[in-house]
Formats: structure tokens, C-alpha cells, sequence
């Protein structure tokens, strides 16, 4: 039998049909449908982000239907950052459900508007773009990490060490002597009887730690360096340190001079054949003035660093003629209704002196969809750069009626100087 309560609620609901042309009618069988109903969900975007092996990695989830492409947005000081109010990063394919963060990528305007800082935190999010708008998703909070793993600098030639010449002075080296442990052996222990056990085995004596030391000694109007061999298989290189200010220099807040990936390679010279690399120093050591040089060990998850050596820089050591560092400038882009024959070019200028440092020029091309950034040589003539489009299968080769971006770079010795970013050229023609 049923209660009185659920005899109740259906003598309200027979009423509340019967009257559904009233006013109060509809409004009861709107609050029964609320009610009792199942209402339909908003679609939504998950976002999480996550540091591994110093990247910084996006996910996200959605059940969007019809998305034309992904925006990747940050923001320093809006916790749900959005496009466009906030800016964008790059664009994505639709199928994508991450992305690695590229800190080399500019940031288009919003708060951040320039590249991320290191050490620095921010929001980042995603944001779907379909027809009818655009859904934005949460925002997780990120400090932009410090590179390691991959690192775009000059590793030395290794095929000579400083040490291996005809003057070799070995009085002038400081010696060292290493004694070895004493190998520990067991005994061969006698065949127990049946009912005693068996002997234990004396446990191996524990491994002497290995000390890292840096060593540096003037010969020949140059500093010579060596040290400790790394023995580890989370070894990375070694920087070479030097600092005037501080007396315990390490990488990286004392910037670097050489970053040497061959573990082999325990050894350097400073001939100031190339300027140092941040620091208090940032440019060329001074002849007769006094430095403190140490080697920092870069491992996977951490970094090891010498006691320092303090010593003269010789009065004869050399000083290059310091170095004026030109950027490239563009001046004319052909795409889309002026391209040639459906390439985009990219005009640019130059007055530096090739005389003084100069290697080339390289372009550097990202993608707006996809984020992508790849690079091509351009030889030292300034003239005009060409993106392929035309079917003919040359590289660079490029995607018919795409966004991008393109920068061109005066490569220097030790050095990159980069023009400012084109505006978004965009691809034309079918035959790409």
C-alpha cells in the first residue's frame, strides 16, 4: 500500500498537469522537470600540467565536439587565463591532448606578452576553439624550471688536450698521488661439519667517495685547466667557472665559460679566445688582474662544484678587439595575394661587419598551429629567405594556408643576435 506522503505527490503532479495551460501550471511542471529530470551537463576542460625531466607538460581532457584547434594561454597574474583576453602561445591541432611548453616561443600579448622567465611562476591553461566560441579550461600554476637536459651551446672540440704540445712543461703542473685501497679477498674457509653452519661471508669494504677537484696554473701566456673525472651515470658536462667577485664560483649564478659534454674531456685552456658567458665577468678576461676558477658538475638531478683556484691572469694574455653585434632587419614579406609563385619571402637587411666574429645567418620558423620551431641555414649574404609552397618538395616546405612566424639570426661567435618576429605570414596555393 502506498504512504500517504507518496499519494500526496501524485495527486499534485495530476494536478499540476491538468492545469499546465495556467500560469501556475507551467511553472509547476518546469519545476517537476528540473526536478525529477535529468538536465543536461555543460562540456568542460580538464587541464593539469606537471615538470618532468625539466619540461614543463600539459594535458588536458575534453568532449567538445567540432574543435577547430587548441590555444595554449598563460597569464602572471590571472589564475584561469583565457583567449583571447589573455594572450596566446601557440595553436594546436585538435587531436592533440598535450603539449611540452616551448620556452623559446614568444608569448603574444596579455600580462606576459615577451618570453618566460626562468624561475618565475605562472598560470597556464588551454583554451578550444570551435564555430559558435570558445571554451576555456581551469588554470594550473607552473615555475618556469631551469634548462638542463638540453642545452644550445658550443661543446669543444675534443681532439686535442692542452697538455699534448712539444713545450710541455711538467714542472710547472702540480703533482698529485693516488694510493689505491688494498683489495679486500676471502679467505677459502674449511668444510664445515654437517651440523655447524656455514661460515659468513665478511662484508666488503665501503668505496672511498671520489673527491672533485680543480686545478689551474699559468703556461705560456695562457691558463691551463684540469680536474676530477666524472664517474656517474647521471653525468650531463662540466661548465667551466671563473668569477673576479665571488670566491666560490658555480653554475649557474657565476655564468660559464666552456660547457664540455665529453666526460673524457677533464681539461680546458683560457686564451680568451672566446668572451665568458654571464657572470660578473660577461666578455673577455683582463690581463694581470686576479680570478677565482672552479668546474661545476652537471648531473641529472643535481649539481657538484669544486673548491676554487685564486690566480693571475698573465700580463701577455691575449684581448680581443671587442665586437659589435648587428641584428638582422626585415623589410619586405611577400605571402598570400603577393606571394611568388605561392612562396612567401622574407626580404632583410644587415650592416655588420663580417669581419668581426661573423658565421651566417639561420632563419627560425614556427608554426601557429601545431607551435613547432625549426631552423635553416641561410650562408652570409643578406638578401631574402623563401618558404616552398609551390609543390616543388624543397625545403623549408610548408603547409598549404597556415599561420606563421619567421625571425632571421645573425649567427656570431658564441653568440646569436636575432631580428624581431615577422607579423603571421600565411601560406597560398593548393600545390603545397
Amino acid at each position: 500500500m502506498l504512504k500517504k506522503e507518496s499519494v500526496l505527490i501524485l495527486i499534485l503532479i495530476v494536478v499540476l498537469l491538468s492545469s499546465g495551460s495556467s500560469v501556475y501550471g507551467q511553472r509547476g511542471l518546469s519545476w517537476l522537470q528540473e526536478t525529477f529530470l535529468p538536465q543536461p551537463q555543460e562540456s568542460q576542460m580538464t587541464v593539469t600540467g606537471k615538470i618532468s625531466n625539466g619540461k614543463m607538460v600539459l594535458k588536458w581532457d575534453t568532449d567538445l565536439p567540432d574543435v577547430a584547434s587548441f590555444a595554449i594561454v598563460a597569464s602572471r597574474t590571472a589564475e584561469e587565463p583565457r583567449y583571447p583576453a589573455d594572450g596566446y602561445l601557440c595553436f594546436l591541432d585538435p587531436n592533440l591532448r598535450s603539449y611540452t611548453i616551448d620556452t623559446e616561443l614568444v608569448y603574444q600579448g596579455g600580462d606576459v606578452d615577451g618570453l618566460f622567465q626562468v624561475g618565475e611562476t605562472y598560470f597556464f591553461s588551454v583554451t578550444a576553439i570551435t564555430a559558435t566560441g570558445t571554451t576555456p579550461g581551469n588554470g594550473v600554476a607552473i615555475k618556469i624550471p631551469e634548462a638542463v637536459a638540453e642545452e644550445k651551446e658550443k661543446v669543444e672540440d675534443v681532439a686535442k688536450n692542452p697538455d699534448e704540445s712539444k713545450d710541455k712543461d711538467i714542472s710547472e703542473k702540480p703533482k698529485e698521488t693516488t694510493t689505491k685501497p688494498p683489495k679486500v679477498v676471502d679467505p677459502q674457509p674449511a668444510k664445515p661439519k654437517p651440523a655447524d653452519p656455514a661460515p659468513k661471508k665478511p662484508d666488503p669494504a665501503p668505496e672511498k667517495p671520489v673527491e672533485m677537484v680543480c686545478r689551474a696554473w699559468v703556461h705560456n701566456n695562457i691558463i691551463k685547466m684540469d680536474w676530477t673525472q666524472a664517474n656517474d651515470p647521471q653525468f650531463q658536462g662540466y661548465k667551466v667557472v671563473i668569477s673576479d667577485t665571488n670566491k666560490s664560483p658555480s653554475y649557474p649564478q657565476d655564468g660559464y665559460l666552456a660547457w664540455i659534454t665529453n666526460v673524457a674531456k677533464n681539461y680546458t685552456v683560457v686564451d680568451n679566445q672566446k668572451p665568458y658567458q654571464g657572470g660578473s665577468i660577461n666578455g673577455y678576461l683582463q690581463p694581470g688582474k686576479t680570478y677565482y676558477f672552479a668546474v661545476t658538475y652537471v648531473y641529472k638531478d643535481r649539481k657538484v662544484t669544486t673548491a676554487a683556484v685564486k690566480l693571475t691572469a698573465p700580463e701577455t694574455l691575449p684581448v680581443p678587439e671587442p665586437i659589435d653585434y648587428v641584428a638582422p632587419v626585415v623589410t619586405t614579406i611577400l605571402d598570400e595575394g603577393n606571394a611568388v609563385n605561392f612562396n612567401i619571402q622574407i626580404h632583410w637587411t644587415w650592416d655588420g661587419d663580417p669581419t668581426k666574429g661573423f658565421k651566417g645567418f639561420k632563419a627560425e620558423i614556427t608554426d601557429m598551429e601545431t607551435g613547432k620551431v625549426s631552423h635553416q641555414h641561410l650562408g652570409t649574404t643578406a638578401g631574402f629567405f623563401t618558404l616552398y609552397c609551390d609543390g616543388s618538395g624543397k625545403d623549408p616546405n610548408i603547409e598549404p594556408y597556415r599561420y606563421y612566424k619567421i625571425r632571421i639570426i645573425a649567427v656570431y661567435e658564441g653568440k646569436l643576435i636575432y631580428s624581431n618576429y615577422t607579423r603571421p605570414v600565411r601560406s597560398f596555393g593548393d600545390t603545397c
